[in-house]
């Protein structure tokens, strides 16, 4: 048989194999696993309130406590319901005196949904299973294992 020389080819290949086999060590025996880049995540439990406005008794009646609530968009793990408070939807309205009262839309309601959950304490904010931003005045798709709808977060009760 004939010996084979080595070509610029076969030393492109060994080199890449090589550096791929010391990425993947360095990955996973030297860096912190939890944090993904080696950088300490303090972890909190915090409470969070949520608000949906004008929805139906159906809706109203399909959030109950221990439900799971998931962001609809990327599909994470927002927490577990620990309360729910329904209160009549309010609307703004204008009599006929030109005074702008506050009145009950018959059939309409207001949820607020208490959610516990464990997130990431970062210096720009709370992060939701280490992703999604929780910021007051933001909304979300959410879903339950019975009902998807629009919430809006309302408050923040951080447990130190």
């Amino acid at each position: 048989m004939k010996k084979k020389k080595l070509n610029i080819i076969d030393i492109i290949v060994v080199i890449a194999i090589s550096a791929i086999i010391g990425v993947a060590v360095l990955k996973f025996a030297f860096i912190d696993k939890k944090s993904g880049l080696g950088v300490k995540q303090a972890y909190k439990d915090l409470e969070y309130v949520a608000s949906i406005v004008n929805v139906r008794s159906m809706t109203t009646e399909a959030f109950h406590i221990g439900d799971k609530v998931y962001d609809e968009k990327k599909g994470t793990y927002m927490g577990k319901i620990k309360d729910i408070k329904v209160e009549p939807y309010k609307v703004n309205e204008v009599k006929s005196t030109g005074e702008l009262v506050q009145a009950e839309k018959t059939g309409y309601y207001t949820v607020f949904l208490t959610i516990e959950s464990t997130a990431v304490d970062k210096d720009s904010g709370y992060y939701l299973s280490g992703t999604l931003d929780l910021k007051i005045n933001s909304e979300y798709e959410v879903v339950t294992k019975f009902v998807k709808t629009t919430a809006k977060v309302t408050d923040i009760l951080a447990n130190k």
